[in-house]
């Protein structure tokens, strides 16, 4: 197993319910964490995100932090 952030997932979700179209830009700039910080953590290509970075992203998504993390199974190679 191993964590992962589901922030991808909740931008679309916060879209839907919303009848918005907000991207990662518009989620960035209104959170205040950086473009490509919120670019990495929906990619899933970070590994290390600090708690602030969570609480305002959730902020700003409508959700709590830990709906922003899961645990995955591991893809096999």
């Amino acid at each position: 197993m191993a964590t992962g952030f589901r922030v991808g997932e909740e931008l679309r979700i916060y879209n839907r319910l919303a009848h918005d179209e907000m991207s990662q830009s518009e989620l960035a700039r209104q959170s205040g964490v950086h473009f490509v910080t919120v670019n990495r953590i929906c990619r899933n290509l970070t590994t290390r995100v600090d708690l602030a970075t969570l609480d305002r992203l959730s902020a700003v998504l409508g959700c709590e932090p830990g709906d922003l993390v899961e645990r995955q199974a591991r893809r096999r190679r």
